[in-house]
């Protein structure tokens, strides 16, 4: 078989085809790879009578990709990327669970570091969870519209210690279209030091920006915003490694360093979630650290205060929250 025709045979089931699901789902359908997204209302509707149009940069494509509310069958070797919200994963689970046991791949992209255990629990086989952990900025900017922000694109993905023979072809050709349309994907064998990684710079972010109400370059702009940073940092890595997680100071340093190369305006998409009105992911975040940190015993005062912060905002009335 070639690479080609692998190509060809493989699909793709996107079950949350928001921003990152959309726009995952939309460069891998551009290289003749089956894919179907699984979306819901007004977004579902454009979808089907439209098309999902994304703007990437300068560019503006419109793909004609086939779309349901309810989560279809799959074929052994199929790949299903999870990209719901962290909160909705509750709702998914048992049709993921579904797939994994029909043989399919499933790739969660969610934030937060537990999605893993929550699958397992869930009934979803071990051996068909490839863990991954997503660095690509894409939001859903109406029904039916998706658009990318920066340039950065890459995939970690936990090793496919199962994945051999016939069955991997699926997820090579996968990962081959992916790469090809400029999104770098890395395996890894030790997918939760790298989950932790991006834990450090995402909750960092989102604690800093909705506690501070301001885009991250002008938190780090600040003295006393860029200690607020650092502690989150520190904090949240000192949860992991109470945890057992192989990190070191090093870790520390790449998260700001991270953070410090985002746009002066950029604002993560819990930020784009408050100003909607729409729930946040905060209770994996900032809110998950301080639970972890209580079990552990880690103090988590800094993240209990953005999680506050964050909370406190999601009781405001719809359209209220604004950045400074």
């Amino acid at each position: 078989m070639t690479e080609d025709s692998a190509l060809l045979e493989s699909r793709v089931l996107v079950v949350g085809a928001g921003g990152l699901g959309g726009y995952l789902g939309s460069v891998i359908h551009r290289r003749d790879v089956k894919v179907h997204l699984v979306a819901r209302g007004p977004h579902l509707a454009a979808i089907r009578a439209a098309g999902l149009t994304v703007v990437d940069g300068e560019t503006v494509e419109r793909y004609a990709i086939p779309a349901s509310a309810t989560v279809p069958p799959v074929r052994p070797g199929d790949v299903v990327f999870v990209t719901v919200k962290s909160y909705a994963l509750g709702t998914v689970v048992a049709d993921l669970a579904r797939l994994g046991n029909a043989g399919a791949w499933i790739v969660p992209l969610l934030n937060g570091v537990d999605t893993g255990t929550a699958l397992t629990a869930a009934g979803v086989p071990p051996d068909r969870i490839l863990l991954g952990v997503a660095y690509l900025t894409a939001f859903r900017t109406g029904p039916g519209e998706i658009e990318r922000r920066g340039r950065h694109g890459r995939l970690f993905v936990g090793s496919r210690v199962s994945a051999a023979g016939a069955g991997a072809r699926f997820v090579d050709a996968v990962w081959a279209a992916l790469e090809a349309e400029g999104i770098d994907v890395v395996e890894t064998d030790d997918i939760e030091r790298e989950s932790w990684r991006k834990m450090l710079v995402v909750s960092a972010l989102t604690g800093a920006c909705a506690r501070l109400r301001r885009p991250i370059g002008a938190v780090l702009a600040t003295t006393s915003g860029r200690r607020f940073v650092a502690d989150l940092v520190a904090e949240a890595s000192r949860v992991g490694r109470g945890l057992g997680v192989r990190l070191t100071d090093e870790e520390d340093a790449h998260a700001l360093r991270v953070l410090e190369a985002f746009p002066f305006d950029f604002r993560p998409s819990l930020i784009h979630d408050l100003t909607q009105g729409v729930p946040t992911e905060v209770e994996a975040l900032n809110g998950a650290l301080c639970r972890f940190g209580e079990t552990v015993g880690v103090p988590t005062p800094v993240h209990w205060e953005a999680a506050e912060a964050i909370r406190a905002a999601q009781r405001e009335p719809p359209g209220t929250f604004r950045l400074a």
